[in-house]
């Protein structure tokens, strides 16, 4: 009887062809003859083995970076700052005020008290194309905002754009008509432009509606000292003005402070009070290039110390590049101390800011014909005489006529004149 034996109980059965073991004995085989490769190739394969390694590492490291990122840095919180801007603002500090107030305005796009305030102190600094600038910002802030339009109108004024300043002016009544401040910058626009019955009659609506308006009392001096040339009555509004702003604004003080002492030196030739005055604002407001340049003019035309004035017009240049008056009298005062290499350059500097002087034209001409250089000086000479004659300057034109055939120009020779001063080169 044939039992068939179970499947699973039967003995393997043996390949007569190790199957196996061929193959292992031929990747062995192909290892050893990789490996002999490899030796023999290594000088070339070195780099290629240590780029692929270091990427991998790299890769490795960066992960781990990932995976532990440092903390973000925490960004600094302007409110504080914010506060401690107010405060110096209050207390009359505009340059500090401004030093913590700028940093901070990005995180204040719709603040406009902020971008205001950023504005008036760069006016009373003597920045005015950043007052200009940050007086767009504060009608961005907000377009309906009356004071913000007045405080570009001012901003336009100072800046010699009186036909704008004019329409900004309108618009600011437009939003507020009882806004006296608005009315007051308004005022000055006018007068400005030449319009001066129009000015008197806008700064008296203004006072009209606030009696004790700081800007519109100062508007009204303005427009007496400069529209009707009575410094004598316009005074008394600048006192009244200063009274005021002492407690109430006292930014403002500081700016109608330099008023003053200007009238101090032109009607009533008191330098001494005027360097008083103005050594009160640089005490708060060591930055005050307005303050800079009526000490710097005290020192040079009022106390005949040209040394002295140069150390004051320096810092002048020095916090503002851009100040034509300061680079126009800092020149005036290297030429007086024998400095003729200096002060042409400060009197090349005023006319390529763009002074409208003659008068600046005529130092700079002036101080490179001392050095000899008539190539250069006719640069000045041209430009400089055709704007004396614009102004029908009878002194002016005489003394460009007088040095023009110094460098082979028209003219009559003479010796040498100087020029008389005026206050307008401010």
């Amino acid at each position: 009887m044939n039992i068939r034996t179970p499947r699973r109980y039967r003995s393997p059965r043996r390949n007569i062809i190790p199957f196996r073991r061929i193959l292992l004995m031929l990747l062995a085989v192909v290892v050893i003859v990789a490996g002999v490769g490899v030796y023999e190739n290594r000088a070339t394969l070195s780099p290629v083995v240590d780029r692929l390694a270091g990427t991998a590492i790299m890769s490795l490291q960066s992960g781990a970076q990932t995976l532990v990122a440092p903390t973000a840095t925490a960004t600094r919180d302007p409110r504080n700052d914010i506060i401690s801007a107010q405060n110096f603002w209050q207390g009359g500090a505009v340059t500090e005020a401004l030093r913590l107030y700028l940093p901070a305005l990005p995180s204040l796009p719709n603040d406009v008290e902020a971008h205001y305030r950023v504005t008036l102190g760069m006016i009373i600094q003597g920045d005015v194309n950043g007052a200009v600038l940050h007086a767009g910002q504060a009608v961005t802030a907000n377009p309906f905002s009356s004071d913000a339009w007045a405080i570009q109108s001012w901003a336009l004024d100072w800046a010699g754009q009186s036909g704008a300043a004019i329409a900004s002016g309108l618009q600011a009544r437009e939003f507020d008509p009882q806004n006296p401040r608005a009315l007051a910058w308004l005022a000055e626009a006018y007068k400005s432009a030449g319009q001066i019955s129009r000015a008197q009659s806008t700064v008296a609506q203004a006072l009209e509606l606030d009696p004790t308006s700081v800007e519109a009392l100062r508007a009204r001096g303005l427009i007496i000292w400069n529209g009707l040339f009575d410094p004598v009555t316009a005074i008394g509004d600048f006192r009244a003005a200063y009274a005021l702003a002492e407690t109430a604004n006292p930014a403002m003080a500081a700016l109608i402070a330099v008023d003053i002492a200007q009238l101090e030196m032109g009607s009533n030739q008191n330098y001494d009070e005027a360097i008083r005055i103005l050594n009160d604002v640089l005490e708060k407001n060591p930055e005050n290039t307005t303050a800079l340049f009526w000490m710097g003019s005290a020192y040079f035309r009022g106390k005949g110390d040209p040394a002295q004035a140069a150390s004051f017009l320096q810092r002048c240049v020095d916090f503002n590049p851009q100040n034509i008056g300061c680079y126009y009298l800092l020149g005036r005062t290297q030429l007086q101390t024998d400095q003729i290499g200096a002060g042409a350059e400060s009197l090349t500097r005023a006319v390529e800011l763009g002074s409208t002087f003659p008068r600046h034209y005529w130092w700079a001409a002036r101080a490179q014909i001392d050095l000899g250089n008539c190539a250069r000086a006719i640069d000045f000479l041209e430009p400089g005489y055709q704007l004396a004659l614009q102004g029908s300057d009878a002194q002016l034109i005489s003394d460009f006529e007088a040095i023009r055939p110094l460098c082979g120009l028209g003219g009559v020779a003479e010796p040498t004149p100087i020029p008389t001063e005026e206050a307008a080169d401010a």
